[in-house]
């Protein structure tokens, strides 16, 4: 499960830069998305596992967003991290709902979910 997790961050974060570089679209959601697909494609996992994913998800959007966009003169990940809140209200909503469906997706799959 956690593999298809990283793989799914990987590939989700790979997507999103490719988007940005080769045609200039955002898809803040995806990294996310990807990394609870790749997470659930077994059932069974431990709750723990789903809130691992959302922190996954979380941590791959906010990182991509650093690499893609330009954001102030100094271009450091601390500058990123202090100002992320400065982010317009919809690409921190994105971000949101791809850390959410990263970890809903393995969370409805746990034993005894729906």
């Amino acid at each position: 499960m956690l593999a298809g997790a990283l793989a799914g961050t990987i590939l989700g974060a790979w997507l999103f830069l490719y988007l940005v570089k080769h045609h200039g679209a955002y898809g803040f959601a995806i990294p996310g998305v990807l990394t609870g697909l790749g997470a659930s494609w077994r059932r069974g996992a431990p709750a723990w596992v789903a809130m691992l994913c959302g922190a996954l998800a979380l941590a791959a959007s906010l990182l991509v967003t650093w690499k893609a966009l330009p954001f102030s003169a100094d271009d450091s990940l601390g500058y990123f991290v202090r100002h992320v809140h400065e982010l317009p209200p919809y690409q921190l909503g994105l971000i949101g709902i791809g850390a959410f469906i990263g970890f809903w997706l393995p969370f409805r799959r746990r034993p005894g979910g729906t």
